[in-house]
């Protein structure tokens, strides 16, 4: 998780980061995107939306595979290959329709692959790692939306 306290996102906003609040001690109830306290998931909740074959979709899907696994790292790339390393989760055209995104407040905060109307898993971009968000919340709040 980000020991970070803010960061600046793509709209060029500055955003407290869920360590920033937890520090805070309480929660200050005025929706706060990385609310550590579940206020935000609570009154917001999570929106999810299909991955399409669009490259932009695309890219972004794996952009969070790729930051929820850590794989952005010269590191990792040269252990996979020397190693043999295991199989890395990609989403393409022929898988896209296994995988959704869900968003908070109109920001993406991660993606599930879907297998038979379940989620079998999850990843989430690196802020939004410490909010509680996981499995079987996702798996909740998907099932309440279908």
């Amino acid at each position: 998780m980000s020991k970070e306290l803010s960061y600046i996102n793509e709209s060029g906003d500055s955003v407290y980061t869920s360590q920033y609040l937890t520090n805070r001690k309480s929660c200050c109830k005025t929706f706060c995107l990385h609310c550590p306290y579940g206020t935000t998931l609570e009154k917001f909740s999570l929106v999810f939306k299909k991955i399409t074959t669009h490259p932009d979709d695309l890219r972004e899907a794996n952009s969070i595979i790729k930051e929820d696994q850590g794989l952005d790292t010269l590191g990792s790339s040269m252990i996979d290959s020397a190693f043999g390393g295991q199989k890395k989760t990609t989403v393409s055209k022929y898988n896209a329709d296994d995988f959704i995104k869900f968003t908070l407040k109109g920001y993406t905060c991660g993606l599930a692959r879907i297998k038979k109307g379940e989620i079998k898993e999850v990843f989430l971009k690196t802020y939004f790692k410490d909010q509680g968000i996981d499995q079987a919340l996702v798996s909740s709040l998907y099932s309440e939306a279908n």
